[in-house]
């Protein structure tokens, strides 16, 4: 008995993965991803405003807000920030500790935004240890 030689031909499944391949390149969406704008400072960057004090907010790890060193609740910094501002545009620097959400971070900049700060500037802070 003579066995047949058989031979698989794997040239269509090669090009079967080509072509998918194309398809799946050629059918991706690329999307940019979208963020906030946030300024941080620079070290060393000089200010030219040095006889106006900036407006400070700073957000808690445990999520309390304090303003120029008393604690508000979120509700007042729009408030805060516009009757600072009266006087002079100043930027308000917004020192957030390491385990604040992004999204109360992000309500503390929308609050000053909208109570007419021009510069809202984010930078980490240390733990205070304030109650």
């Amino acid at each position: 008995m003579e066995e047949e030689k058989s031979d698989i031909n794997i040239s269509p499944m090669i090009d079967m993965v080509f072509i998918l391949l194309i398809f799946f390149i050629v059918t991706t969406v690329f999307v940019d991803e979208q963020g906030i704008e946030a300024d941080r400072p620079q070290p060393g960057a000089s200010n030219p405003d040095k006889d106006k004090a900036p407006i400070t907010v700073h957000v808690s790890a445990n999520g309390q807000i304090f303003f120029d060193g008393q604690e508000i609740q979120i509700g007042n910094i729009r408030s805060n920030v516009a009757d600072k501002l009266r006087d002079n545009k100043v930027p308000v620097i917004i020192e957030v500790e390491d385990k604040v959400t992004s999204g109360r971070m992000v309500t503390v900049i929308d609050e000053a935004r909208i109570g007419g700060a021009d510069k809202v500037l984010v930078t980490p802070s240390e733990a205070r240890g304030k109650k």
